[in-house]
């Protein structure tokens, strides 16, 4: 009958690696040693301080395209504004030229004109007044529409004695005792168209002639 083994009859086994270093990672940890100060790790150190300096200012220069492209659109802002501000100054320089431009035209024609109308007798004619002359032989001489007409105080009234007075509606003239419209009288007395002659005309030639006219009462 075979015996049961004992344990103290039982083989010692070898330690195993394994236990070996377990029990190592249980134990203190051996201190580190430092690098070797070689080229080697000085060149590695070097590679890897650029390669750090490089991200960061690619890190800067893509921050920076934002700030520049806002500085180039406020610039170019900037830029049309200005062209704005030239162009209306371009507009308003030329709007004062063509001012001044037509203001002096305006100056020389009536500087040309009045002289012309005083010597055609249209401002007189405008204001009522006749162009009239008195001849050396003491004749006036008349201008109305155009047409010249001359005559002596006496001759004028030589001509309304021959007619009789018409109905006076507003202005008149007595001459040799009868009472006239002034546009009756002058046209008798010069022989002129009533068409051609307004009554302030009229007036004119007849105070010239030395008769004073009336106004009737209303």
């Amino acid at each position: 009958m075979a015996s049961t083994p004992r344990k103290e009859d039982k083989p010692t086994r070898a330690p195993s690696r394994s236990a070996d270093s377990t029990n190592r990672g249980n134990g203190p940890a051996e201190p580190a040693t430092p690098p070797k100060l070689s080229p080697e790790w000085l060149a590695s150190m070097l590679l890897d301080v650029t390669a750090h300096l490089m991200n960061a200012i690619d890190r800067a220069a893509r921050m920076g395209d934002p700030l520049e492209r806002i500085a180039a659109a406020s610039e170019a802002g900037a830029d049309a504004r200005e062209a704005e501000q030239e162009r209306r100054a371009i507009v308003m320089r030329r709007r004062r030229r063509r001012i001044i431009g037509a203001a002096i035209a305006v100056v020389l024609a009536i500087a040309i004109l009045i002289p012309i109308a005083h010597y055609t007798g249209f401002v007189s004619r405008l204001h009522g007044e006749v162009e009239s002359y008195q001849t050396p032989s003491g004749a006036h001489l008349f201008i109305l529409g155009g047409v010249r007409y001359e005559t002596t105080p006496a001759q004028f009234a030589a001509r309304l004695q021959k007619i009789d007075p018409e109905a006076i509606r507003k202005y008149w003239v007595e001459i040799d005792g009868k009472r006239f419209p002034v546009k009756q009288a002058v046209a008798v007395g010069l022989g002129a168209e009533r068409a051609t002659f307004r009554s302030s005309q009229a007036i004119s030639v007849l105070r010239k002639l030395g008769y004073p006219t009336q106004e009737t009462s209303q």
